[in-house]
């Protein structure tokens, strides 16, 4: 059986990204996963959670992701998706949620899971553990010792998992969105520093023949025996995501677990963010640094106060959107200076006016004409 796994869609418009038309990148993007699955022959497609990027999606996001679901199904393919995290998917655990909207099809191979339940698809038992806050079990010890809690709900869900495989006679895919240990995110940070539950990845992996996770947009494989890995967003959605991304194809050979190069990304186009880094040369030019064209664009500069003052910010912008950039944020990095200090031998023979004269020879200051003003506001005094 060949398998698609994708995730972590965050389907919204973002209009903080305007003009550029996000929903319509997102359209593109479904496109070509749509074209990949039926490319590849795929018989199932895994969706790992945070399909939307909130839980209550205007009508055209729900609109778009219908018609991705009815072109899979069309093609010939069975479709799981689970639930993500509260805040995306899900506004509460004890609320519709809008994938359950989409139930309505009616049809046996659109199928939602909003808790841990074991679903057959031509002879693979796909096990499901979707996000859950871990609030019922931190009220239940009245707040309790948070970084504890969420080692014991970590082991609550490898035992919930382990559970579920053995209910499975033949080969399991475990579909999951929790952090697991060893993932990185996109700016290269352990999964730790979420302070949420961390699932140890070696409590599971004996008991399946692959692990699909979704919640990290980091798209990486975890072990290769058998395939574990993160699904990533199937496109960036920001700056920070600025690396590769695309879904994966993943095969089950006769319940036979798969071994190495059965699970294998495929990198996806859209449109890219790119960061312009550069510092300011008040002789030379604005800037410099290629980029694709459609691309979001960030320029990041960086000058000292005196120098960014006297930048043109809407001029390299206006310049930016002319050579094809299709939005351009500009981000100054302004550079701390030491500020000069006056060094006296006594310092009490030095008047206002003397440590203004100091002052200004150290910074570069035509010292006359603030002599002058000084003098006037000291009310006269020459020095």
């Amino acid at each position: 059986m060949k398998i698609l796994c994708t995730g972590d869609l965050h389907l919204d418009r973002w209009p903080q990204l305007a003009p550029v038309d996000r929903l319509a990148d997102h359209a593109e993007n479904l496109a070509r996963i749509v074209a990949l699955a039926r490319q590849e022959e795929v018989q199932l497609v895994l969706l790992a959670g945070d399909v939307f990027n909130t839980p209550r999606p205007p009508a055209d996001v729900l609109v778009l992701f219908r018609t991705f679901v009815e072109a899979l199904l069309v093609g010939g393919c069975d479709v799981i998706a689970i639930a993500g995290n509260v805040g995306h998917d899900q506004e509460s655990p004890y609320r519709p949620c809008p994938l359950e909207v989409f139930e309505q099809f009616d049809d046996p191979m659109f199928r939602v899971s909003r808790r841990p339940e074991l679903l057959e698809v031509g002879g693979i038992g796909v096990c499901t553990v979707p996000s859950v806050p871990v609030t019922r079990l931190a009220a239940a010890q009245n707040g309790g010792d948070r970084d504890a809690i969420n080692v014991q709900a970590a082991r609550a869900i490898e035992e919930i998992a382990r559970g579920l495989r053995a209910g499975v006679d033949g080969p399991a895919v475990l579909l999951c969105h929790w952090a697991i240990g060893g993932a990185v995110t996109t700016t290269g940070q352990d999964v730790g520093v979420f302070r949420e539950p961390v699932i140890d990845l070696e409590a599971l992996r004996p008991s399946y023949d692959a692990i699909v996770a979704g919640h990290i947009h980091e798209p990486q494989m975890l072990d290769d025996d058998p395939a574990s890995f993160y699904v990533g967003s199937p496109m960036p959605l920001n700056h920070g995501e600025a690396g590769d991304h695309g879904v994966w194809i993943l095969t089950l050979l006769d319940g036979v677990t798969p071994q190495p190069g059965h699970a294998r990304f495929e990198p996806i186009r859209s449109r890219p963010f790119e960061t312009i880094e550069f510092e300011l040369d008040p002789d030379g030019p604005p800037f410099e640094g290629d980029f694709e064209i459609g691309a979001i664009v960030r320029l990041r500069v960086k000058a000292t106060a005196e120098e960014w003052r006297k930048a043109k910010p809407d001029q390299w912008r206006d310049d930016l959107l002319k050579a094809g950039a299709a939005r351009v944020t500009i981000e100054p990095i302004i550079e701390r200076q030491e500020r000069a200090r006056v060094q006296v031998a006594d310092v009490d023979q030095v008047s206002e006016l003397g440590w203004v004269e100091r002052w200004a020879a150290l910074n570069d200051l035509e010292a006359p004409p603030l002599v002058e003003r000084t003098r006037r506001y000291l009310g006269g005094d020459d020095g």
